[in-house]
């Protein structure tokens, strides 16, 4: 995969997690082609998730936050007009914007 594939992964869907368990795809997954064991630093291809997710953490079209059960999300600019519509709803620590 490329990050112009993961870009486009993550426009489709909207909001995906980086990869912690939760209710929605997990890029790295995507990134692998599969299930992950422990964590994705140890896993063969650790190289290319890495450099997949600076490319698409630092894109213009991302919001990376804590949306999804504290975890690292990504949220599709295409989605940024309903989060602000339904910010109210969700703690401030969870729509700000993380830089890692």
């Amino acid at each position: 995969m490329t990050a112009k594939e993961a870009l486009a992964f993550v426009r489709e869907q909207g909001v995906v997690l980086v990869s912690g368990k939760g209710a929605v795809p997990r890029l790295t997954e995507v990134i692998v082609g599969g299930p992950i064991k422990g964590s994705w630093c140890g896993h063969p291809k650790s190289h290319q998730i890495f450099a997949i997710l600076q490319a698409v953490t630092h894109s213009k079209e991302i919001l990376v936050c804590r949306l999804v059960d504290g975890k690292v999300t990504l949220v599709h600019r295409r989605l940024w007009p309903a989060l602000v519509r339904i910010a109210g709803r969700f703690r401030p620590d969870q729509i700000a914007q993380v830089r890692e």
